[in-house]
């Protein structure tokens, strides 16, 4: 009797520790009901036609400034909405600075190695990166945003 305690104290010992470890992935690992809504929240203004180009650059920064002011950290999500308003900010104002910082800002979140990063996007923002240096004449910092693409994309199967 005393031998079948023992070995069910050790069962849930176990069992309690897989408990722990599966819900931490789950934190880990899942989108955040936030990073749902963010994304749910940018495709809505990406396909309402009724807004033009500055309306919705207007709504992209109240969308980033909402999701700042939530103090959650900075993911994949977050870095979409940073690509856009660097496009728009492109398209709409031809501000490269705001563009370039932008952009920058979504491929540091995209590469810092957090679970919720997108090499695809990573991808996507050195590629733009390099267009916009291109378009400036800043050859040598566009070769190196190019040589990032390669180097981001070497071996990685999310991209095809």
């Amino acid at each position: 009797m005393q031998r079948s305690k023992e070995k069910i104290t050790f069962n849930y010992r176990y069992l309690s520790v897989g408990i722990i470890t599966w819900a931490l992935c789950l934190l880990v690992y899942s989108q955040s009901p936030l990073q749902d809504n963010l994304l749910n929240l940018l495709k809505t203004i990406q396909q309402k036609s009724s807004l033009n180009e500055s309306e919705k650059l207007k709504r992209l920064y109240a969308l980033k400034n909402k999701a700042d002011l939530s103090n959650r950290p900075k993911d994949s999500a977050y870095a979409k909405i940073l690509i856009e308003i660097a496009s728009f900010e492109l398209n709409i104002h031809k501000d490269y600075t705001r563009s370039i910082l932008s952009t920058n800002e979504a491929l540091q979140i995209n590469t810092s190695g957090n679970p919720a990063a997108s090499k695809k996007d990573a991808v996507i923002a050195s590629l733009n990166l390099a267009y916009e240096y291109e378009d400036l004449g800043i050859l040598s910092k566009a070769l190196t945003y190019y040589d990032t693409v390669l180097q981001l994309s070497k071996g990685s199967r999310e991209l095809y």
